[in-house]
C-alpha cells in the first residue's frame, strides 16, 4: 500500500474534506476536543496553516490514485520534539492505511526528528499501535483539554 500513497501539502481546496473528516463522530471522540467544528472557523484556521502563520506546523493530505484518504500533521514543539497527529478518512479505516500513511510521512518529512504523539487515554487503540510502531512509548498523562470529555491525553515519546 505504501507505494500507492502520495503525500502532498494541504491546500485551501482541501477544506471541505478535512472539515468532514474532523467532524466525523469517531474522529471527534478520539480528538483532544470533541465539539464539532464550525465551518467558518475551520476555513480561517486552514488558511493560516496554508500560509504558514503557525510556525513549525505542517499539514499534508495522503492520496491513493488522486483521491484523498487521510491527513497527517506535524508540529515542532519548544521541547525539541515534533508532535504528529493524523486522521484516516472514515471510508478507509480498518484497512491498515493509518500505519502506512504515518510511517511514510515520517520517512519523507521527519527523518531524524524526535517524535511525540498525544493520544486520548483509552480512545484509540489503532493510534497507540501506530505510536508503538514508531518506537514511541507512553511517558506521562496530561489533563484533558476538552470540556465534554475528562479523559487525559497520554504523551508518547
Amino acid at each position: 500500500m505504501e507505494e500507492l500513497l502520495r503525500i502532498r501539502p494541504v491546500t485551501i481546496e482541501d477544506a471541505r474534506t478535512l472539515f468532514e473528516w474532523r467532524n466525523d463522530e469517531k474522529t471527534r471522540r478520539a480528538s483532544r476536543t470533541t465539539a464539532p467544528l464550525i465551518w467558518e472557523e475551520h476555513v480561517a484556521w486552514l488558511e493560516k496553516v496554508v500560509h504558514g502563520i503557525f510556525p513549525g506546523r505542517s499539514l499534508y493530505i495522503a492520496e491513493i490514485d488522486g483521491n484523498p484518504v487521510g491527513t497527517v500533521r506535524s508540529d515542532t514543539r519548544t521541547d525539541g520534539f515534533t508532535e504528529i497527529s493524523y486522521t484516516v478518512s472514515p471510508t478507509w479505516r480498518a484497512k491498515g492505511l493509518g500505519k502506512h500513511m504515518v510511517m511514510q510521512f515520517v520517512r519523507e518529512h521527519l527523518a531524524g526528528k524526535k517524535l511525540a504523539a498525544r493520544i486520548k487515554k483509552g480512545a484509540n487503540p489503532a493510534s497507540e499501535a501506530i505510536a508503538r510502531a514508531l518506537g514511541l512509548a507512553p511517558t506521562s498523562e496530561l489533563p484533558s483539554e476538552d470540556q465534554n470529555d475528562d479523559r487525559p491525553m497520554v504523551e508518547w515519546r
